[in-house]
């Protein structure tokens, strides 16, 4: 994923040197939504993989229940925003 998005964001230096031709590059857009989808049920062990502490307050709400918690008034509350997002049970579905 980083290569394509190397390759993504520098696309027209390699088109006018002749590394990537044109029909190369205009795949590059569904393969990186390939490998996206191919990344996200494998998202949590991979961060686990980091040896991080499952501490809550170190995870922003983001990472967590975001509607819950953008819907409530109090935006200081960061308990409204629940347990962690676990992508094998919840983002394996793409």
């Amino acid at each position: 994923m980083h290569a394509i998005s190397h390759f993504k964001q520098n696309i027209d230096w390699y088109i006018i040197n002749g590394i990537v031709s044109i029909e190369a590059a205009s795949e590059l857009d569904t393969l990186f939504s390939h490998a996206v989808k191919e990344i996200v049920p494998h998202m949590n062990t991979i961060v686990d993989s980091l040896g991080l502490p499952k501490t809550l307050h170190l995870y922003g709400p983001i990472a967590r229940n975001y509607v819950a918690f953008n819907s409530q008034t109090d935006n200081e509350n960061f308990e409204a925003a629940g347990e962690l997002f676990d992508f094998r049970t919840t983002g394996a579905k793409l």
